[in-house]
Formats: C-alpha cells, sequence, structure tokens
C-alpha cells in the first residue's frame, strides 16, 4: 500500500496462465462477435465508419472529434464487479453454458485467474487485490466486457442523436474536420525516426517486400485525397532509401501494389490522375485486413458447436 512501484513478474509457468489462456480462447471470440459495431479493429475501420458518417450528412463544420482514455484500466478493474459482469454478458448473448462450461464455473475460474497473483519479495508476502495481472491473455478480455457494461449507456446516446462512438486502439491515424470535409492521412509522431529493418540485415526476403507493400497499402487505405498519398509515398520512399533499400527494388514492389506498369526510369514512381487511384483506393478499402480476417476466422471458430478448448 502506497507503494510507488508497479512489479514485474514472468507469470508464464504461473498455475493461472492455462486457465487465463482457455478463458481468454473461449471468450474473447464472443466478445469480438457483439461488440465489433463498437470496436475498430484497426485505422481502417475508423475510416470506413467516419466516411459513412461523412456520406450519410451528418459531418458538418461545427463538428468535433474527441477522444478520451482510462489510465490503469487493467490494473484498476475492480475484481468482483468484473466477474459480475462478466456472468451477465455471457448469459445475455450466449445464454447459461458457452460451449460445455457453465457460466457459473466460468465465472469461478475468472475469479481464480483474477485474484490468486501473487509473489514474495524480500521475505513478505504480496498478493493484488485490484484489477489484474497485464500479461494474463484474459485481463484483456475481463477489462473489455467491463467496459462494455459501461458503455452500453453512452453508445445508446450517441446513436440517437446520430452520432458516432468506437474504441479506438491505434495511433497511426491522422483525422480533421476541414469545415465539414472529412480528411484522413497516416499519422506520424513528431518523435518517430524513419527506421525499418535495414536491408543489409539478415532476413528473409519476403520480410523487406511486405515493409515495402505495407507501409504503401496503408498509405493508399489512410489518404483521403490524392495530394495525402503522394506526399506519404514520399516519405515512404525516402525511409526505405535511408535504410539501404535499392531504388530498383522499391520500384518493383510498387509496381506489384500499384498494378500497372511504371517507367523504371522514374525517380519517384507516380500514379497519373487521381481516378487511378480513388479506383485503387476503392479497390482496397473493400478488402479485409489481415487483421480483420484474423479476428473474423476466431468469430466463425467460436461458433462452431465441436470446437474444444482444452485446458493445457
Amino acid at each position: 500500500k502506497g507503494t510507488p512501484l508497479r512489479p514485474i513478474l514472468n507469470t508464464i509457468k504461473a498455475v493461472t496462465r492455462p486457465i487465463s489462456d482457455f478463458l481468454d480462447e473461449l471468450i474473447r471470440p464472443i466478445y469480438n462477435e457483439y461488440n465489433k459495431d463498437n470496436t475498430f479493429t484497426e485505422g481502417v475501420d475508423l475510416i470506413k465508419c467516419l466516411e459513412k458518417y461523412a456520406a450519410d450528412g451528418h459531418l458538418k463544420p461545427q463538428t468535433l472529434f474527441c477522444t478520451f482514455d482510462i489510465n490503469n484500466l487493467y490494473t484498476m478493474l475492480p475484481q468482483d464487479e468484473s466477474i459480475r459482469i462478466l456472468g451477465d454478458f455471457l448469459r445475455q448473448h450466449v445464454g447459461e453454458r458457452v460451449k460445455s462450461v457453465s457460466v457459473t464455473t466460468i465465472q469461478k475460474l475468472a475469479e481464480f485467474v483474477q485474484k490468486e497473483n501473487a509473489f514474495i519479495y524480500d521475505n513478505k508476502f504480496y498478493k493484488q487485490i485490484i484489477g489484474g495481472a497485464m500479461g494474463s491473455p484474459f485481463t484483456l478480455t475481463s477489462a473489455n466486457i467491463f467496459m462494455w457494461h459501461w458503455e452500453k449507456r453512452w453508445v445508446r446516446r450517441q446513436q440517437s442523436k446520430k452520432e458516432t462512438y468506437g474504441r479506438v486502439s491505434f495511433l497511426d491515424v491522422l483525422v480533421s474536420n476541414n469545415n465539414g470535409a472529412l480528411y484522413t492521412s497516416v499519422y506520424h509522431k513528431p518523435s518517430a525516426e524513419p527506421y525499418v529493418v535495414p536491408f543489409i540485415s539478415d532476413h528473409p526476403r519476403y520480410t523487406f517486400t511486405n515493409i515495402i507493400q505495407t507501409a504503401l497499402v496503408r498509405a493508399i487505405r489512410y489518404s483521403s485525397t490524392f495530394e495525402a498519398f503522394n506526399i506519404e509515398r514520399r516519405a515512404i520512399r525516402l525511409m526505405l532509401s535511408l535504410n539501404g533499400y535499392p531504388s530498383i527494388y522499391i520500384d518493383q514492389q510498387f509496381r506489384k501494389v500499384l498494378g500497372y506498369s511504371i517507367s523504371s526510369t522514374s525517380i519517384l514512381p507516380l500514379i497519373d490522375n487521381e481516378g487511378q487511384f480513388f479506383q485503387l483506393r476503392k479497390k482496397l478499402m473493400g478488402q479485409p485486413t489481415s487483421r480483420q480476417s484474423q479476428v473474423e476466422g476466431r468469430i466463425a471458430q467460436s461458433k462452431d458447436d465441436n470446437a474444444e478448448y482444452p485446458v493445457k
């Protein structure tokens, strides 16, 4: 009590870890399914939501964007209340059993995971009495469900006023309201250095390919204007050059993404016009990202009545 530090422990082999893994695999897909409308998996989700909001005529010159954060949520989570809310969530969306496990049993397992975090230091016994272990897989899911309970009323209020609400867990999208027009682009922290894996490093070739293609696809998806895309593309090329990527190699990867012939003598490969850019952007925005596919896959697996989640 009153100790100004946060202990960091290796709990990979702790007795609570297998149970935490089991609960997370069992419950997280359920949460993802029933709260996906209020959760932005990544920047593309946020942009799609805001573009629809603007297309529906709700974005006005006086519209404000705001975000808020909860400090130390995982370590300040009320244990008994979060366990009760977990039961309420499961009974509301699934029933009294999840697969072959009763909700009561799940709550008891969750209580064990949250309340049995302890260690000995300097011949003194310490036990966590508030929150959960930050590195425990189930702590994230438990915190999300706890917030689901408190967000419900807020979401209904937002929807009744034609406003939009969602969780943002990333910092790579710049969003602004330009007198009623939505503007989005890739956001870079002012302190960020233009560093990626150097081309001379001992990594498989596909690593460098993925770096370039991921950055370029993100630039296309995030850029609401042709100008914003060209600015980001120049920044990508400069970053790659500073890290030793050959110009010929960069051009090859750009061609794979852009999908049409670019002169090999071009210093900076360019899309000819805005029409080509928006056509390509529309195509990419309609494709799921790898993260979105992963989340949907876990949701689909959770619906399989024959799926088993054994405690290891």
